[in-house]
Formats: structure tokens, sequence, C-alpha cells
């Protein structure tokens, strides 16, 4: 398969990740082992499908872990709204999620599949 680092898609989530994790040193305390964990292992958890699908030999497995990288997006997106809710982080939306300003806006795309080519990889129109 292809290089995971010439992935624009990976290199997007891989910036995220790091966003989140050191965004995230703002949460309570209370949290470092509940939410903040959460949030730091589901964003990690995109670039790491769309790493692992990249070592696969054949197409159909990559798309599988690609399609598994979209739901820990939607993961990751849910822990950014519950963290907002419950006022721990005041910087939600620096953590590369503008579409959670709204709760309106949760059913819009996920930013880290926002990437041009994405679609291409799951073989579908979005």
């Amino acid at each position: 398969m292809e290089d995971l680092k010439d992935l624009r898609v990976w290199r997007k989530s891989h910036e995220l990740t790091l966003e989140v994790c050191q965004s995230s040193r703002a949460f309570s305390k209370d949290e470092i082992y509940e939410l903040t964990s959460q949030i730091r292992r589901a964003a990690a958890s995109v670039g790491a499908n769309i790493g692992e699908g990249c070592g696969r030999r054949f197409d159909p497995e990559m798309k599988r872990f690609v399609q598994i990288a979209r739901g820990s997006a939607n993961g990751f997106e849910y822990h950014l709204l519950l963290a907002r809710d419950l006022q721990f982080a005041r910087r939600v939306q620096g953590m590369g999620c503008a579409n959670l300003r709204s709760p309106t806006n949760v059913g819009g795309a996920s930013p880290a599949f926002a990437a041009p080519g994405f679609s291409s990889k799951l073989g579908a129109s979005g």
C-alpha cells in the first residue's frame, strides 16, 4: 500500500492528535484517567487505523481500516462534545473541531475526514 505519511488525511489526523494532547492538559486533573484519556485515545485511533490500513496488502483491507478510522473520528467528536458540555474545555473548537460550535452541527462531517481524497479511499462519495 502507500506510505501513511504521504496521505494528507493521516497527516491531518496526526496534527489533530498532537493538538488534542496539548489542549487537553488544561482539563480537570480529576478527569485525567476518564474523559481526558478517552479523548486522547479516540484522536490517536483515527491515525492509527489509517496507518494500519496502509500496511495492508489489498485495497479492500485499506478500505475497512479507513471505515474504522471514520468510526473513531465520530467517537472522538462525541467526546469533544461531552467535554464542551461539561465545560471542561474552553478550547474545544481549538482542537480542530470548528463544526462543534453549535449542537446543531453534530451531524456534520468529522474534521479528520474533510481532506480531499478521503472519499476515494472509501470508494464512496462521502
